[in-house]
């Protein structure tokens, strides 16, 4: 089992060899099968800590997004998901995940993440804790605030749809259109906000903010500078 000392040792500047083969590998399949269209990728900062945080629609999520990553990303992964077999092939071969047994409770996911933005790196996580069961954005949960609370990391938002209906396309020879957007980073200090919630309830309404309407859920409702 992986520890934090793992975590501080690995070099997130650059893909090394084998990451990069397998990174090339999915670019390959996820332009096969999608028509991707990707804006703000360059908001990603190119050295230093970070957090991507994202929507949760779909098991592909993850997997759309890596190809266009400048560099290794570690994601919090929910547990259940490693029964399909690709998905704990790709993150394994990757390197790049830190599991998440949910409803547990437990530290220990937060504190490995804590040290990969201690060492430099980009952790991933998906605020609602679960795909989306209505198609639209749910209640995050504060795991994201205390990761961001207290570390030196940017935090970047990024919304992701249409890869919900990759299936159905593809059952129609049809590659998926799907839309990638980051958006501007965000910097978390005490004198912003004191508490995970607030964190937390920020980094939602900047997701909330870059997608359509129609995927904006429980904060559909919010006034929004996105519009």
């Amino acid at each position: 089992m992986r520890d934090t000392a793992y975590y501080a040792s690995l070099d997130y500047s650059h893909w090394n060899r084998s990451q990069r083969f397998v990174q090339r590998l999915i670019g390959l399949l996820v332009r096969a099968t999608m028509r991707v269209r990707v804006e703000g990728v360059e908001r990603i900062p190119p050295a230093g800590p970070a957090i991507i945080a994202g929507n949760h629609l779909s098991l592909l999520d993850s997997v759309v997004v890596i190809p266009y990553l400048p560099r290794p990303v570690i994601l919090l992964l929910a547990e259940e998901l490693r029964v399909w077999p690709w998905i704990d092939f790709v993150f394994s071969r990757l390197g790049n995940a830190i599991i998440v047994r949910r409803g547990s409770g437990e530290r220990r996911p937060l504190d490995l993440g804590a040290a990969v933005l201690d060492a430099g790196g980009i952790v991933a996580v998906a605020p609602e804790g679960r795909r989306s069961r209505t198609g639209g954005l749910e209640r995050g949960r504060n795991g994201v605030g205390r990761l961001a609370l207290g570390s030196r990391a940017r935090l970047v938002p990024v919304a992701i749809w249409g890869q919900e209906r990759a299936f159905t396309n593809w059952r129609r020879l049809r590659r998926a259109p799907v839309d990638v957007r980051f958006g501007a980073p965000l910097w978390f200090d005490d004198a912003r906000a004191s508490t995970p919630a607030k964190f937390t309830n920020q980094v939602m309404l900047e997701i909330a903010a870059l997608l359509p309407r129609r995927y904006r859920g429980v904060y559909a409702a919010v006034r929004l500078h996105g519009g």
